[in-house]
């Protein structure tokens, strides 16, 4: 099997980038769907799908726990009248399923006949990008949100990332220069 081609592992990668990515986009929706039920539950004297979607009054904060549908494995939880908890789960699911689209459109890009195309560096430009601001988003929340600083966890949590950002700037700029060499090539034949 090839690497690179319309039926190759580059293809079926992009396919496993893509399930990934509606996972995640499924995660995100039930996230905010159940985010808004616990918010009516919390208001309503007849609570919708309580086992799933429970609110549990601590010290002086309610507490939401959304379940997996139609189990008692817990989804996520975290304090209800806390707009942070919500941005902070809105941005991680969305900001990773935006992640494995990326990589989605960048392996679909790879497989296509020509190798060196302007989706393909467009797509990995994004991507480069996309890795910078999660950075800066990170430690934007890190630092002035959640108001603890711990530089090895800015380290640790950051670094994939910022590697990840470096990488993709070479490789845009090699694809980058392969798409002149090609279209070069191209013209002289």
């Amino acid at each position: 099997m090839k690497i690179l081609d319309t039926k190759s592992i580059t293809k079926y990668s992009s396919y496993l980038m893509f399930i990934i990515f509606l996972i995640l986009t499924f995660f995100l929706l039930y996230f905010i769907i159940g985010y808004n039920i616990c918010h009516y539950n919390q208001k309503s004297t007849e609570p919708i799908l309580s086992e799933t979607f429970s609110i549990e009054q601590m010290s002086s904060y309610p507490v939401y726990r959304i379940n997996y549908p139609f189990t008692n494995i817990k989804f996520i939880s975290g304090i209800l009248n806390n707009s942070l908890d919500f941005i902070i789960g809105v941005i991680g699911f969305g900001g990773f399923a935006f992640y494995f689209f990326c990589l989605y459109k960048v392996l679909q890009s790879l497989s296509l006949p020509k190798i060196f195309n302007k989706s393909v560096i467009r797509w990995i430009r994004i991507f480069m990008v996309y890795n910078f601001i999660f950075v800066f988003i990170y430690i934007i929340f890190w630092i002035f949100i959640s108001g603890s600083f711990n530089p090895v966890q800015l380290i640790f949590g950051t670094f994939p990332f910022i590697l990840l950002g470096f990488v993709s700037a070479f490789v845009n700029s090699f694809f980058k220069r392969g798409f002149e060499m090609q279209n070069e090539n191209d013209l002289t034949i």
